[in-house]
């Protein structure tokens, strides 16, 4: 009887007899129940309470839609499975994505004040926010407009959202003119901060449930998003989470390939911040992928275009989503260019001449001692180069990567190198590296080390002597701010690895049994080697096998490596058997390696 083998359990399940090509999205919720109970305790524990809804509900009807849970094979989880109820881990989850939400507003009560005699500490007690700094340092609570009357070091988008909420503030407390008193601009900056939490919840719950879309095999793990520590506490600092969402939005729309959509949102994301330009920079490595493997650099068994029968298909779609982008962007900033093109410029003549500033590589080492001159052209290098080298990797990788894979090193390296890293910043990492790393021990350290860094960067500018090791602050180096910074871009650093060892070994993805058919890839044909000639095997009766195939008598030093384990095609125990092969036929791979199957026995 045909078996799959699922990659996690290694529990035989039964396949749906469809014929030759079906694949895990074919396998029914029934069937992937099987197996469920291996795995970690607390994997086994929150298993049930996946589908609480239909258990509680007795039979299903004939038109019912079972929700995805557990660890079931669903739909290509990682690139945009859909759902098609509210159920009960969504309640759950929606729930406590609220409750951190509160949690962040919450820790804001002891930097807001009634009146400007009783003062604050903001670094102190570690609510600083950046919405009620600028609403009454920029003159935003005399009626000063954005754009209008005051620079702003925000991209064009963020700009228009904190005049929306300025404007929405006029109109729910005193309008903002010089005559205000000092107490009233103090009341309306309050209500200001509450505009803002109001809009940017709405934002986090857009991306809570992307993660759920995109993480349908997973549920559980979309609470590392949902009650994530870096929420609590980095939500409130600046806009960013609009930016997210909107990146979030174009990237869940291009794991669909609905391109033109894609590119709409990312443009605007791109408008709001600037890091989703670097993440359309990796799409572009995925959309050059199957015609680099296909013309330039082709393997020895080549993936066929990843799934699609022209390589051309992906660049095309890319085409359009660059196309939309570019459009949303400009469509975005022309209002400043005709009106305003100076205050439009000031945010890129900024970040242009911007040196060594908070959290940064660049600043750490500046505060142990160790100068860097030039800092923007090392950074500038150092980027090239591990962009070269993810591009590279897309390329060469065995299986095509996930989208978030490379979304994720892509951010992380513009993180890592950037002239300055502010608590908020963790909010651009948070949901690509759910989606990049599905397992709790990364999603631990990860929310470790930023916490680690949060503390010690409010320490450092309240002057603590903490981050001295000493009591005489005048004397020393705030050493272990800098010992956060390093310890931040160390697990960062280790989490790329991961991510990079998840894309050359596939095997070791958790979620790369769902893209569809299991393919096992040959080597790498290096472009400045020989293709070897195809030689007589015994075992075939002397007829020439090409080069890279695996004849049924193939030995370990013969099989293909897929995930860093060596897969012998002649042994039938643990192999997966396609359905609708009959004994002794031919079996071929997408990029026509062929190999006789043997019987399951």
């Amino acid at each position: 009887m045909p078996l799959f083998v699922r990659e996690e359990d290694q529990a035989p399940v039964e396949a749906p007899a469809q014929g030759p090509g079906v694949t895990w999205r074919d396998v029914p919720v029934a069937v992937a129940d099987v197996g469920r109970g291996s795995g970690s305790a607390l994997r086994r524990f929150l298993g049930p309470f996946a589908d609480l809804d239909r258990r509680r509900g007795g039979v299903e009807g004939a038109h019912a839609r079972r929700p995805t849970s557990g660890r079931s094979p669903v739909p290509a989880s990682g690139e945009g499975g859909r759902r098609h109820r509210f159920t009960v881990d969504a309640l759950l989850v929606f729930g406590l994505a609220t409750l951190t939400w509160l949690i962040s507003m919450a820790r804001q009560d002891r930097c807001r004040f009634t009146d400007v005699a009783q003062g604050g500490a903001p670094y102190h007690w570690m609510c600083y926010t950046d919405l009620i700094a600028l609403y009454r340092a920029r003159g935003l609570a005399t009626g000063s407009g954005i754009y209008r009357d005051i620079d702003w070091e925000y991209p064009a988008l963020s700009g228009y959202f904190a005049e929306w909420t300025r404007r929405l503030t006029d109109f729910l407390g005193v309008p903002g003119n010089p005559d205000l008193t000092p107490n009233q601009q103090l009341a309306n900056s309050n209500i200001y901060l509450a505009v803002n939490a109001t809009l940017l919840f709405v934002c986090f719950l857009v991306i809570v449930a992307i993660e759920r879309e995109l993480l349908v095999d997973r549920p559980w793990l979309v609470l590392a998003v949902a009650c994530s520590p870096a929420v609590m506490t980095a939500a409130l600092i600046n806009w960013d989470l609009f930016a997210v969402a909107l990146t979030m939005l174009g990237l869940l729309a291009h794991s669909r390939k609905q391109s033109v959509m894609a590119g709409i949102w990312l443009g605007l994301a791109i408008a709001a911040k600037f890091y989703p330009l670097v993440i359309l920079g990796g799409l572009a490595a995925l959309a050059l992928r199957p015609v680099v493997r296909t013309y330039i650099w082709p393997a020895r068994a080549p993936v066929k275009a990843d799934g699609e029968a022209d390589p051309w298909v992906e660049l095309v779609r890319f085409g359009r989503l660059a196309v939309a982008a570019g459009a949303a962007w400009f469509a975005a900033n022309l209002p400043l260019l005709v009106t305003k093109s100076e205050r439009w410029s000031y945010f890129y003549t900024f970040n242009k001449n911007r040196g060594p500033d908070l959290g940064s590589l660049w600043y750490g080492l500046n505060l142990a001692g160790f100068p860097t001159p030039s800092a923007q052209k090392w950074a500038l290098l150092f980027m090239i180069l591990c962009y070269a080298g993810i591009a590279l990797l897309v390329v060469l990788a065995p299986t095509k990567p996930r989208i978030g894979q490379v979304a994720f090193l892509c951010v992380a390296v513009m993180v890592t190198f950037n002239m300055v890293y502010s608590p908020q910043y963790v909010l651009w990492t948070l949901p690509l590296v759910v989606w990049a790393l599905p397992r709790w021990p990364e999603q631990v350290a990860f929310a470790l080390a930023e916490l680690l860094y949060y503390f010690a960067i409010w320490l450092h500018l309240d002057s603590s002597p903490w981050v001295y090791f000493r009591t005489d602050v005048a004397q020393g180096q705030p050493l272990a701010y800098v010992l956060s910074i390093l310890v931040r871009i160390g697990v960062t650093w280790w989490l790329m690895g991961i991510v990079a060892r998840d894309i050359w070994w596939p095997g070791r993805d958790p979620l790369s049994r769902e893209r569809g058919e299991l393919v096992i890839p040959g080597p790498i044909g290096w472009p400045w080697r020989r293709p070897a000639q195809p030689t007589a095997s015994p075992s075939s009766g002397g007829e020439a096998v090409e080069p890279g195939a695996v004849d049924d008598a193939g030995s370990a030093d013969e099989a293909a490596d897929f995930g860093g384990v060596a897969v012998e095609v002649a042994e039938p125990v643990g192999v997966a058997e396609p359905v609708g092969v009959e004994s002794g036929e031919e079996l071929k791979s997408p990029g026509g390696t062929a190999a006789t199957k043997q019987s399951d026995g």
